[in-house]
């Protein structure tokens, strides 16, 4: 039979196990969006998640585009991501 010093230790880590797992959960199904910037210069806003691989779901491309009329000022536009 265990001790209860024993007994402590596996309970206390059965608890932070799953303490980890809830806020795993929650920070996977959080409904904020992030602004992913690329070495390229592309920027993707949408969902992101972590686990179990990295995702980005329901992104949109924000492009930056020259005014027309003035040079000197740029303009966004947002495109739907594939």
């Amino acid at each position: 039979m265990m001790s209860k010093r024993n007994l402590v230790i596996v309970v206390v880590l059965v608890l932070v196990v799953l303490v980890a797992g809830v806020l795993q959960y929650k920070a996977n199904h959080a409904n904020d969006y992030s602004v992913v910037y690329l070495s390229t210069g592309e920027v993707y806003v949408g969902k992101l998640s972590t686990f179990p691989d990295l995702q980005l779901k329901g992104g949109y491309i924000l492009q930056v585009t020259k005014d027309p009329a003035d040079e000197t000022k740029t303009n966004f536009q947002v495109a739907q991501g594939k």
